[in-house]
């Protein structure tokens, strides 16, 4: 079966009223195997699977091709390797679509367990346009699975990556691309670069650079990422461009004809464009792609997560698939940057609407006497329509409590505003309370003297000062303007976290907690729980006897 033979059964298998059926199909709880799925569904129309032709024309029949939106399609990165050949550049391109191949299975090519979201109605989708048509990377034609595994390739045979700004984003992408490519890795920082080289000596595909001169194939990479730090300006109106800009000026003096540049760090819809397009002018392909990178999760893989990859046209957008293809499992391509712009901070917005609500649910619950984890447990059991979001003191880190003002930036967005404040200002509130249960648990401290009680100040541990449990970054993290507001209101603040390690506030050692909870009952007055306490945690909390526990998160 041909390559458009494949796609066309592919477009309609996941199309019209048979992809109606085979939705209905998938949630039978008696069956497992989507192949069978396909052709019970195919039986009930009647429609050969042997025959694509035939089956494109039983779609057209029921209605399908007045219809607007298509359904992505799924490619395995096996066969998509297998579909390609090499370039006088070294770097591979698409073969012609009348390439004979061994005939496989339409089945091949569909990964309904890995992807059981790629169902659809017949009353929003359309049959794809012919994989002919130009650009046929388009995330409303296509989408790339490119399968588990990458074959092994001797080091360099893809070519060179240049990847300037190795952060935390940047090491995955670090380790990512040196599986088929090799990376020289440039950040300004030299003791980074020592610290890279320690972690990841024996990774040969890995050259780490302080100074761009410092190694001739930083003018002749194939493929340039651009992972550096894209801050908000003080007052939250905009992004800092300082970084990107000069990460620009740096890649455009290096960058070739023929060469891809894409930009991974998080901007402001418009922005790829905006300072990336004279690149193209000179000859070289430019993209967008968002990081999806999650700090402290280990699955899905870095590799798994589908990487949504965009190009200034479709030239540089089958040149981005095609390179990426080769380093993650599933690639999903859009139209243009600013989609791939908006997808990123969409995704990220909508978790911090969700988060700043069921805090105030949290709030309004405790008003009525009502225990909100209780709530939150009732209304998950509702099989539709409900996500769940537990309480909080509010989001950290790098990403979701900063990304509502890279889209507030040029957008006009009520809601989001609201929410991005709300997370903001939560945590300077709850000091106000924390205030006053620890003045109340204060009162009944014991002191050798009238003295020394007046001497002494409120005190108050957070248990789990990271932005995340097991994180060391305080990005962002609620629990630093929490301590901070709880020191202006005069409380003296101490933190109970082994991966922090900072002066700004005292530091009280976790064993203090688990071995000795009497010590720490007469150490401080409140306990304010900021992360999902372990279940050895809570015990320990229990134990505690005149200190108060006031939990944020459970």
């Amino acid at each position: 079966m041909s390559i458009s033979q494949r796609m066309n059964l592919l477009d309609v298998l996941h199309t019209g009223t048979l992809g109606n059926k085979i939705e209905s199909l998938l949630q039978r709880k008696d069956t497992t195997a989507p192949q069978t799925v396909i052709k019970e569904a195919a039986n009930m129309d009647k429609i050969d699977l042997s025959n694509p032709s035939s089956l494109k024309t039983a779609d057209n029949d029921m209605g399908l091709s007045s219809l607007q939106a298509p359904m992505p399609s799924l490619l395995h990165r096996d066969s998509l390797a297998s579909t390609t050949s090499t370039s006088s550049s070294g770097l591979s391109s698409p073969m012609s679509e009348d390439t004979d191949e061994e005939d496989l299975s339409c089945f091949d090519f569909i990964d309904m367990e890995r992807h059981p979201s790629l169902s659809a109605s017949s009353d929003s989708l359309s049959p794809s346009p012919s994989p002919r048509e130009k650009c046929v990377f388009s995330a409303s034609e296509k989408l790339f699975s490119t399968g588990e595994q990458t074959k092994k390739l001797p080091a360099g045979t893809h070519g060179t990556v240049l990847l300037v700004g190795v952060g935390f984003v940047g090491a995955h992408l670090m380790e990512r691309f040196s599986s088929a490519y090799e990376v020289v890795a440039f950040d300004v920082s030299s003791k980074r670069c020592e610290q890279l080289r320690s972690l990841h000596g024996e990774n040969r595909n890995v050259t780490f650079i302080s100074d761009v001169e410092a190694d001739a194939r930083t003018s002749s990479f194939d493929l340039c990422l651009v992972s550096v730090p894209t801050l908000l300006t003080p007052d939250l109106s905009s992004v800092d461009q300082t970084h990107i800009r000069a990460a620009f000026d740096m890649v455009y003096r290096l960058a070739r004809p023929g060469s891809t540049v894409v930009v991974e760090s998080s901007v402001t819809v418009g922005m790829t464009r905006a300072l990336f397009s004279p690149l193209r002018a000179k000859g070289v392909f430019v993209g967008f792609s968002p990081e999806r990178v999650d700090p402290g999760r280990t699955f899905p893989a870095f590799e798994d997560i589908p990487k949504v990859v965009s190009g200034l046209d479709n030239e540089s957008l089958e040149r981005i698939v095609e390179l990426y293809s080769r380093v993650f499992t599933t690639v999903v391509p859009v139209s243009k940057p600013e989609v791939a712009e908006f997808t990123k901070l969409y995704e990220n917005c909508q978790r911090l609407i969700n988060i700043a609500y069921v805090n105030e649910i949290a709030d309004a619950c405790q008003s009525h006497g009502v225990d909100v984890h209780e709530v939150v447990m009732a209304s998950s059991t509702k099989p539709f329509g409900f996500t769940p979001y537990t309480p909080s003191l509010g989001a950290g880190g790098h990403c979701i409590p900063v990304n509502p003002f890279y889209l507030l930036a040029n957008c006009d967005l009520p809601l989001l505003k609201s929410a991005a404040l709300a997370n903001q200002q939560r945590p300077v509130a709850k000091a106000q309370e924390v205030k006053q249960i620890a003045k109340e648990a204060f009162a009944t401290r014991t002191f050798a003297s009238a003295e020394e009680r007046a001497n002494a100040k409120v005190s108050v541990a957070i248990l789990g000062m990271g932005f995340k449990r097991g994180e060391a970054s305080l990005a962002y993290a609620p629990t630093v303007t929490l301590a901070d507001s709880m020191q202006e209101l005069g409380l003296s603040v101490h933190y109970i976290d082994d991966y922090v390690k900072t002066d700004r506030w005292g530091q009280i050692e976790k064993n203090v907690l688990m071995e000795t909870p009497a010590a720490l009952d007469e150490m401080v007055d409140v306990v304010v729980v900021a992360q999902k306490p372990l279940a050895e945690e809570t015990r320990a909390l229990q134990r505690l006897t005149r200190a108060q526990v006031v939990y944020f998160s459970k």
